[in-house]
Formats: structure tokens, sequence, C-alpha cells
């Protein structure tokens, strides 16, 4: 895996969830200055009004990567 943690990204930037459907998961990626994906970083989410997230934090895997999984509210609009 990567060094130091100099970027990250979210990987499904944009995503249809239906009002009131099962949670849809909010993933990103970790990469160091070289592009490499960086394991064991603590990444924090933060939601926006009317999004519940399953957890506020999750640890990126081998690859880079990390997600929670996120529900919307009744309220339709973009989140």
């Amino acid at each position: 895996s990567g060094g130091v943690p100099a970027s990250i990204a979210a990987v499904n930037q944009t995503q249809a969830v239906t009002v009131g459907n099962a949670p849809a998961p909010l993933l990103v990626r970790v990469l160091d200055a070289q592009g490499r994906p960086v394991a064991g970083t603590l990444v924090t989410f933060s939601p926006g009004d009317g999004v519940t997230l399953a957890q506020t934090t999750a640890t990126t895997d081998a690859d880079g990567y990390a997600s929670v999984n996120a529900t919307v509210g009744e309220q339709i609009g973009q989140y």
C-alpha cells in the first residue's frame, strides 16, 4: 500500500436513491502523492441535512477504499 495520504475522492459522486429505500453506500478512495492506495486511514463522513449514516467513520482497506451506508429521509430532492 501507499504512504502518507495525499488525496481523497468520492468514487460514486452521483447516485440515485429512492426515498425510503434501503441504505446506499457512500464510497471514497484515499491515495498517496504517487497515486497509490493508502490502507488503514480513518475517514470521517459528514452527512448533509436529511441524510442518516450507519456510522460516521470507516477505515480504508488494502485498496484505499472506505464506505458507509446512507439513507435519506422522506423529502424528495438532492442531498
